[in-house]
């Protein structure tokens, strides 16, 4: 008999309290399963060290299954805490987790090892800045949001064509795309619409009518895609977004309008097409291929590992860094 199990952190049975926690907060955990009853079912907790945790109680069936309640106390400090359910029967081991990507799960249990749900844990006293109470944030994707004159435009396309990138160029009514391209197995965000810099300092006054204070900006750094949250490069902005010198008359005019700028900084995990990773071998000397790169601590490299290195989500676009590398850290502290 198969085992089925389910766990939404968006239902109050499921997960309680629902979002944030403060730190030593309380959390209710429950997982129900159906089908064939388990050897062992666990807890595996996440912060920076594994823990696994044993059942609090063990509930009757409610008509939703058998229902394993675990309770979980969140570290002292500030943080992301990840857990997921594992699931010892005779024939092996199963897990239950985020499934799809997204943090919430389907009700099947897997032989494969699952993206772990998450909990964000904060300082019950933390304060945030006065200018930012009651401010309107605007987010914006540069690339889609508005074209304005780029006199370099040309040049941009063709720094990245002679790095070997595919650049899709969009007419601005042109449909998105989300499917793959003929022969490729997967959709490729390659697809520019070229929003840039000079477009935003043309909606000032647009942003201006919404009462807007500050405007949160996705990655503006040098990348292949369209949502740059592949980064090639930190210290330079993409080209396809204008110059350093665009780039600071935004944030100038901005300013002179009584708006902040506040910039993705993406340093959770870089590009793999990047001068720190470089798979595609486009910079040379990157750490997929040089085990003697300053930047080959800065990753997880294994077999366990499907693409061979850990990466955001399983997206093999996307290394994740150890962000505690002291070698990481003292470089992040100089692109700040």
């Amino acid at each position: 008999m198969s085992i089925n199990a389910h766990h939404d952190p968006f239902e109050a049975i499921c997960r309680s309290p629902f979002g944030a926690v403060p730190c030593g907060g309380k959390v209710s955990l429950r997982l129900f399963v159906t089908g064939a009853e388990p050897r062992l079912v666990t807890l595996r907790v996440w912060d920076g060290q594994e823990r696994l945790l044993q059942p609090a109680a063990f509930e009757p069936d409610r008509g939703r299954g058998r229902a394993y309640r675990f309770e979980l106390t969140a570290p002292d400090k500030p943080g992301l805490l990840w857990y997921s359910f594992r699931i010892e029967t005779d024939s092996g081991r199963l897990y239950v987790g985020a499934s799809n990507g997204t943090l919430r799960c389907g009700c099947v249990a897997t032989y494969e090892l699952p993206v772990d749900f998450r909990i964000t844990v904060y300082k019950e006293d933390f304060d945030t800045p006065d200018w930012f109470k009651g401010c309107i944030t605007y987010q914006i994707f540069p690339d889609r949001f508005r074209r304005g004159e780029h006199p370099g435009l040309e040049e941009a396309l063709a720094y990245h064509r002679g790095k070997g990138r595919t650049i899709v160029e969009k007419a601005w009514e042109e449909p998105v795309d989300y499917l793959p391209r003929e022969g490729k197995r997967y959709y490729e965000p390659n697809d520019f619409y070229m929003g840039n810099f000079r477009g935003i300092v043309d909606s000032i006054p647009y942003l201006k009518s919404l009462n807007v204070g500050a405007v949160y900006l996705n990655p503006v750094f040098e990348s292949p895609y369209n949502h740059r949250y592949s980064i090639s490069d930190y210290m330079k902005i993409d080209p396809l977004l204008g110059t350093e010198a665009d780039f600071a008359l935004m944030c100038s005019e901005l300013k002179k309008n009584g708006v902040r700028v506040i910039l993705d900084g993406v340093f959770s995990h870089t590009g793999s097409d990047s001068v720190y990773f470089d798979r595609l071998g486009t910079y040379g000397g990157g750490a997929w291929a040089d085990e003697s790169s300053p930047c080959r601590g800065w990753y997880d490299f294994s077999p366990k590992y499907k693409c061979g290195y850990r990466s955001w989500w399983g997206f093999e676009t996307l290394p994740e860094v150890n962000e505690l590398t002291p070698s990481y850290m003292e470089f992040i502290a100089r692109v700040l």
